[in-house]
């Protein structure tokens, strides 16, 4: 849920809270996301995982939507359709395959189940998918690696 946001020099700035009455947030620009877990003693700005980045975003991109599921996954869509994936309570990111996705009009959601679902609105027609979250950090976190045959 967005609390507030306004626009300053860098940009558009979001406060999104979990639930009511937690004790965690994120605020994020166009180009970073930050946290403030367990009654702001844990604060910071999330980092890529493995690269110890706070920009998650290349040269011309900026972050386009952040979405928290009812199980506080966090999804991170850009302007150029890249998908980062972290958790509440989290300060690392992973950068996930996004697969094909058509266009920038492509709106990420969650159902009560916390299926994840990429929504996209062309010519007139809303058509959606379910993301495949789970096997997708699966795939990020442990890359296929090559066993010998013996």
């Amino acid at each position: 849920m967005y609390l507030y946001s306004e626009s300053i020099e860098s940009g558009p700035v979001s406060f999104m809270f979990q639930d009511a009455g937690k004790t965690a947030f994120l605020l994020r620009d166009l180009h970073r996301l930050y946290y403030s877990y367990e009654e702001g003693t844990e604060n910071g700005v999330m980092t890529l995982l493995n690269c110890n980045t706070s920009d998650l975003v290349e040269e011309g991109e900026f972050i386009q939507e952040v979405t928290i599921s009812p199980l506080r996954e966090i999804i991170i869509h850009t302007s150029r359709n890249h998908l980062f994936h972290s958790k509440m309570k989290m300060n690392q990111v992973l950068k996930l395959e996004s697969g094909e996705l058509p266009s920038s009009d492509v709106v990420v959601r969650f159902d009560a189940l916390d299926r994840m679902y990429l929504m996209v609105l062309e010519n007139g027609t809303l058509t959606s998918r379910i993301y495949p979250l789970k096997n997708e950090i699966s795939s990020g976190l442990f890359p296929l690696q090559q066993c010998p045959v013996s």
